[in-house]
């Protein structure tokens, strides 16, 4: 595995763990960097600092003011939500196998080593990876519709161009 898919899983693990905190309070989980969850609302911090925050029912507000959109508007912002919530989802998805991947992976270590069959041990581990690696490009690909969605969204609302932070980059950057 390289770098970036790493970093997700890495992410995705701390995600698991914060989505798991009991608190008063509703745990901030970030999707990627600058966007996070917070409760049930996605928060999204633009490129000047400002924060754009958005509800389950598209409702939009930026540094706290309501914003009134058009139908269309009110749509592209429901997109981007689902989308955003999907990639929290899937994420947090990753971050549970990938721990399950090293309880696991501990267990073939330890059975293969009492055993005296070292080389199984590196087939058992491969073979679970592949199905976090899996799910970690599936939220790659989540990331893009991710993408897809805000560049809607900035088209059909300027107010929100700022808060276009995931790039083509991030996008392809995540499958390497």
């Amino acid at each position: 595995m390289k770098l970036p898919l790493a970093s997700a899983l890495c992410l995705s693990l701390l995600a698991a763990a914060a989505g798991s905190a009991c608190s008063d309070r509703a745990p901030e989980v970030h999707v990627i960097a600058p966007v996070s969850l917070s409760g049930d609302r996605i928060q999204v911090r633009g490129k000047s600092g400002a924060r754009a925050e958005i509800g389950p029912d598209g409702a939009l507000s930026i540094d706290g003011r309501p914003v009134a959109l058009a139908p269309a508007q009110l749509d592209a912002s429901r997109r981007y939500y689902v989308q955003a919530m999907g990639m929290t989802q899937d994420g947090i998805a990753v971050g549970k196998a990938g721990a399950a991947l090293a309880g696991k992976a501990v267990g073939n270590v330890i059975s293969g080593l009492t055993q005296g069959d070292t080389e199984s041990i590196e087939r058992k581990v491969e073979a679970d990876a592949k199905e976090v690696e899996r799910q970690a490009l599936r939220l790659c690909e989540r990331m893009a519709s991710l993408r897809a969605a805000q560049d809607e969204l900035a088209g059909a609302l300027p107010a929100f161009q700022p808060f276009a932070v995931v790039d083509a980059d991030s996008v392809n950057d995540c499958k390497k």
